[in-house]
């Protein structure tokens, strides 16, 4: 595991390219295409109607889902990789559940 107290070597703590989610054997796309950037020390907000995929993407950062396709790293590791997604949760990203 990366550690968190030190920069990422390009500046970057999360990153996704093409990302997708799709349920029901792909009749319902959840995600489609997402790609972004989360800069070390910046404040970031996830917003949009009801049902555009907002909690979805916080499923897949929280390593409780896996994309359909796409990738999604961590500090420049694919967060696919970790071998303990409740450490991750626990220690990196402060994942809160309510």
């Amino acid at each position: 595991m990366p550690d968190r107290d030190a920069p990422p070597e390009n500046g970057v703590l999360f990153e996704a390219a093409g990302l997708t989610k799709e349920y029901d054997d792909g009749r319902v796309p959840a995600l489609r295409g997402i790609d972004f950037r989360i800069a070390a020390g910046e404040f970031v907000s996830i917003v949009g109607p009801s049902g555009c995929g907002k909690t979805t993407l916080l499923n897949l950062i929280g390593l409780l889902d896996r994309p359909t396709s796409g990738t999604l790293s961590y500090r420049g590791r694919p967060l696919h990789d970790l071998p303990h997604p409740a450490s991750y949760r626990a220690r990196e990203i402060w994942f809160i559940f309510q």
